[in-house]
């Protein structure tokens, strides 16, 4: 189990619970010394990218269907299932597609 103990030179050190349950001396431990200059950032997230299967490959959506899909994602969420016509591929089909994100998976429902 491992327990987190504040160690006198500030740093935060991990230690794992012995058989005698007590902590190492903090003081034996090997830490990173501490960054000089403003604190880090926060690292940035790249973007998910969006796409389907091509028999074995998988090929990007393309971007105005990705944003499409990002959108509905973030404002759905992870768990949202719903029906679309708007895809560009699809357009002037108007062909029903239906999209769970729970699977990650769009079905032509024209040829389900």
């Amino acid at each position: 189990q491992a327990i987190l103990a504040q160690g006198r030179c500030g740093a935060i050190c991990i230690y794992f619970r012995g058989i005698a349950d007590r902590p190492p001396r903090l003081d034996s431990l090997a830490m990173a010394p501490k960054a000089a200059g403003p604190p880090l950032k926060k690292a940035k997230l790249a973007a998910a990218e969006w796409e389907w299967q091509d028999g074995k490959e998988w090929r990007a959506f393309n971007a105005e269907d990705a944003g499409m899909l990002e959108e509905r994602y973030k404002t759905l969420g992870a768990k949202a299932k719903f029906v679309t016509t708007e895809f560009s591929f699809n357009k002037g089909y108007d062909t029903m597609y239906e999209v769970s994100f729970p699977k990650m998976m769009q079905v032509n429902t024209d040829t389900k």
